[in-house]
């Protein structure tokens, strides 16, 4: 029933509606007639091939986290090459990355990436060849420290820029899984990763590739 009224939703309910996190048949639903900005969604089978899933329905879409950490690599490039003016892209997966993970002729700025394969060198060196507007990458981690507060999750990104050598740690000033409401430039602070610990969750850290 939710999705149904939310499909009749009429664009002057909500019309200056820029954020939305739904699930991809309510998110259709809003994304109609109005300027969504930032999408927080995931991704089935069923939907990747919604008819609704055109251009026009995403041209305002400019951030999106996506959910699909079962969905094939070509559903999720099926997808975001529908997304045509994306800069952001915080994506889960469960499937090897590699350089293929964007469209070809993407707008993308700001790449992050949460998986538990491992990334190569040269998959980050062949990103960023492929994608000439690509500033940044970054790998979301959580580390579980045992120095000042033992057993409390901390929470990081490691990030690899253009052109700038090593790698940056990083932590959000956001609350947790709100990364894609924040500025990737401006709302992260760098961090040194110290101490004795276990590395709960590690998602192609520098250290391992």
């Amino acid at each position: 029933m939710h999705y149904i009224l939310c499909d009749r939703l009429d664009r002057t309910v909500l019309p200056h509606l820029e954020n939305v996190s739904a699930y991809l048949p309510v998110a259709l639903g809003l994304l109609h007639g109005r300027h969504i900005r930032r999408l927080r969604t995931s991704l089935s089978y069923y939907y990747a091939d919604d008819g609704r899933c055109s251009r026009k329905t995403f041209r305002s879409v400019r951030v999106l986290s996506l959910r699909s950490a079962t969905l094939s690599p070509e559903t999720q490039r099926v997808f975001l090459a529908r997304i045509e003016n994306l800069e952001v892209l915080d994506i889960e997966t469960m499937h090897p990355v590699d350089s293929s993970i964007v469209p070809y002729g993407t707008k993308l700025k700001f790449l992050r990436i949460s998986s538990n394969v491992f990334i190569t060198r040269d998959v980050i060196d062949q990103l960023f060849d492929d994608i000439p507007t690509l500033e940044c990458i970054e790998w979301a981690m959580e580390y579980k420290m045992y120095t000042s507060s033992p057993g409390k999750p901390f929470y990081y990104g490691t990030r690899k820029y253009r052109d700038v050598p090593g790698y940056q740690n990083v932590q959000w000033m956001c609350p947790l899984d709100e990364e894609w409401l924040g500025n990737w430039k401006e709302d992260v602070r760098p961090v040194t990763v110290t101490g004795r610990g276990t590395l709960v969750k590690f998602w192609n850290h520098p250290q391992y590739i």
